[in-house]
């Protein structure tokens, strides 16, 4: 199951990594605590075959998950924060990120969903089919070798 601890690891979030957070983490583990079910909810919305059990949902999707919702939160924060000051000649944002966040957050998200689609598209396919074999899988070359003996040598 995912956590705070595990996101927070994944992308670096640690204080003595954040300098210009004054050495605070950037994203709190109460925010993350609202967003871990809210993806949850999003998958089983998205695809509610996958049914409503939690542990088979890998952990690497809900991650990119969590991850879209806290930039797309964090690029909210940057927007009301958005501000150009002028003195003179000079022009300063005080907040630039806005569109960084924006765009890193799309990125998680389809990540989120090309992972969450495989996922579902394997497991309906696993219900369909069950553990049937397949040629595909064989990597030794053995089923290639039989398949060219039917066929004469040339």
């Amino acid at each position: 199951m995912v956590d705070a601890d595990s996101i927070k690891e994944y992308m670096q979030d640690h204080p003595d990594k954040n300098i210009l957070l004054d050495y605070n983490d950037q994203f709190g583990e109460e925010l993350i605590d609202i967003i871990v079910p809210m993806v949850y909810d999003d998958i089983f919305v998205l695809y509610p075959s996958l049914g409503k059990n939690k542990s088979k949902i890998p952990d690497n999707i809900v991650m990119y998950g969590v991850m879209h919702k806290l930039f797309e939160s964090e690029s909210f924060v940057e927007l009301r924060n958005q501000v150009q000051y002028s003195d003179s000649n000079a022009s300063i944002a005080l907040s630039t990120k806005t569109n960084d966040y924006a765009q890193k957050s799309e990125m998680m998200r389809t990540q989120f969903l090309r992972l969450l689609e495989a996922s579902a598209a394997s497991r309906f396919m696993a219900e369909a089919w069950g553990s049937t074999p397949s040629n595909a899988m064989d990597t030794s070359g053995a089923m290639l070798d039989i398949g060219c003996r039917g066929y004469g040598r040339w």
